[in-house]
């Protein structure tokens, strides 16, 4: 953690903020594209969308946010 310190110390607090946002943007957009394109129609078709939606947008599913 200390050799993050100096890095960290030059982001605004507001890139939290952002950042948040982003992911709720993401989330909204992947929910619509998929109800409205990949799976319209489909039967459980909202329970599949939730669970990619949550999949996609969990940083822990993502190799950009993993530690070592």
């Amino acid at each position: 953690m200390p050799v993050w310190i100096p890095i960290l110390q030059e982001f605004a607090p507001s890139l939290l903020v952002e950042c948040d946002n982003f992911i709720g943007l993401s989330h909204r957009l992947v929910t619509n594209w998929l109800t409205d394109y990949m799976l319209e129609g489909e039967k459980d078709a909202k329970k599949k969308v939730k669970k990619i939606a949550n999949y996609l947008t969990d940083e822990k599913n993502t190799l950009s946010h993993q530690e070592g």
